[in-house]
């Protein structure tokens, strides 16, 4: 069975501190640096407002842009909207279900599309169903040779979560089948795209690969 353990931490909270200049001290008639409860009415509602906006805005700029991901994590939006369906999804070009992420950006990959790895190793990507349009999806992995021949010793495992939302992130042991292949299932509790940064290490090969998939499901 799939086990999915939240490793995610807390947010971050929102330090906001507010307090009159020394030139705004004297504009509104209080003198040395005397206690903000000290100064006239209207400079302590000036600044009660200030904190209130900046808490605001705080609070907005962490409910656009979750914690822990970055303008480099799949080119996120700033807010989930970019995301409505994949034709629309500013990240994903194309409307593609399918990518993993090169030092170039994200790559489109075909279903059963091959990704390199080092050593002259090949990855082959196989979602089902595709294109993903419910919440379980499975993926097949094979690794092979450049020349086809099977890596039958491989251990893989993926650390996943929703792109531009945050539920854990969640962690998945793919299982061997075979012949260099290797299995595992997934929740994807919500339509949306998913990233799935697994880890493939060959100790007969000596290789320890990370790649970084992306997988977007949504009902047709």
């Amino acid at each position: 069975m799939q086990s999915r353990v939240s490793l995610a931490p807390e947010a971050p909270g929102v330090p906001v501190s507010g307090s009159l200049t020394h030139d705004e001290t004297a504009a509104s008639g209080a003198t040395g640096n005397q206690p903000l409860a000290a100064a006239p009415t209207r400079a302590r509602i000036i600044v009660a407002a200030g904190i209130v906006a900046l808490s605001t805005v705080g609070a907005i700029g962490l409910l656009a842009t979750p914690s822990g991901l970055g303008q480099s994590d799949f080119s996120d939006p700033s807010a989930a909207s970019g995301f409505l369906t994949p034709a629309e999804g500013t990240a994903l070009t194309g409307g593609a279900r399918l990518h993993y992420e090169a030092r170039e950006g994200l790559v489109n990959l075909a279903n059963g599309g091959v990704v390199p790895l080092s050593d002259d190793l090949a990855l082959t990507v196989t979602v089902s169903p595709y294109p993903p349009t419910d919440f379980d999806v499975s993926v097949d992995l094979l690794v092979t040779t450049l020349d086809g021949r099977p890596v039958t010793d491989a251990d893989i495992s993926s650390v996943w979560d929703m792109t531009v939302m945050h539920h854990g992130p969640f962690e998945t042991v793919f299982r061997p089948l075979g012949d260099g292949h290797y299995a595992a299932s997934f929740d994807f509790f919500m339509f949306g795209p998913w990233k799935l940064t697994t880890r493939v290490v060959s100790p007969s090969r000596g290789t320890d690969d990370l790649v970084i998939l992306s997988i977007y499901n949504w009902p047709e």
